[in-house]
């Protein structure tokens, strides 16, 4: 699914209010549109085309999700978001949101870390490949909230133990974070010790994320940079399947 959401983190205190008042943290896809065809070298195209918006709202945005499933089980999925109005306050995130099986727990990518990296956060990330499993990305912050981002990724694997799993590249240097944690209960707990642990590992891959801001708690303004205006934008990512050599 289309993903605008982050759990707030400490230094969103002011944000946070604008993005609750456009409902940001309850969005629901209502889908209006969906065509399927074969194309004649055998891809199988999928368009689905929405309204996302928040119950009493007018709706916030159009959406369309494209699936382009290739005959070697890879498939291309591409996000396009077209804002409905004009008052629509900075996104907290553009990217989409997947669920996997909880045994598909150990994380790979080739981006800047090995630690939580962020836009404007991500000089002390050196890019390399690293590795771990699911829950070691996971930043127990005492009240919980957005974390364990790796930025710049160029590529990520979720697997399992045996090395099955999904492979992800984009068109473009992604956001990736990976989490046995929903968004919503990172978003609703007051202590991290409430939290319930998923069977299921959640995949976020966005194009863009807000920064976070230069104080270590509290609000400070952002940088004019660092924010994702609420306009047209599109991108895509590349999924195919992973098995072991």
């Amino acid at each position: 699914k289309i993903n605008l959401w982050r759990a707030p983190i400490d230094n969103d205190v002011h944000l946070k209010k604008r993005w609750m008042d456009a409902g940001y943290h309850r969005l629901i896809s209502q889908p209006k549109n969906v065509a399927a065809h074969i194309t004649g070298d055998g891809e199988a195209r999928i368009s689905v085309q929405s309204l996302l918006g928040a119950r009493g709202n007018p709706p916030s945005f159009r959406t369309r999700l494209d699936y382009r499933i290739r005959p070697d089980g890879s498939v291309i999925v591409e996000a396009e978001l077209i804002p409905c109005r004009e008052d629509l306050p900075p996104l907290p995130r553009f990217g989409i949101e997947l669920a996997m099986p909880g045994r598909f727990d150990r994380f790979t990518w080739f981006g800047r870390g090995p630690h939580e990296c962020y836009a404007d956060r991500k000089e002390s990330g050196k890019l390399g490949i690293y590795s771990g499993t699911v829950q070691e990305q996971f930043v127990p912050y005492i009240r919980p909230q957005e974390n364990g981002n790796k930025a710049d990724v160029r590529w990520a694997e979720v697997t399992d133990a045996e090395g099955n799993g999904l492979h992800f590249a984009g068109d473009a240097p992604l956001n990736v974070s990976v989490h046995h944690y929903s968004t919503r209960d990172m978003t609703a707990s007051s202590h991290v010790h409430l939290l319930t642990h998923l069977n299921e590992t959640i995949v976020k891959i966005d194009a863009a994320q807000s920064g976070i801001g230069n104080h270590s708690c509290g609000d400070a303004p952002l940088l004019e940079a660092y924010k994702i205006k609420a306009e047209a934008r599109t991108f895509a990512v590349t999924i195919r399947p992973v098995h072991p050599d």
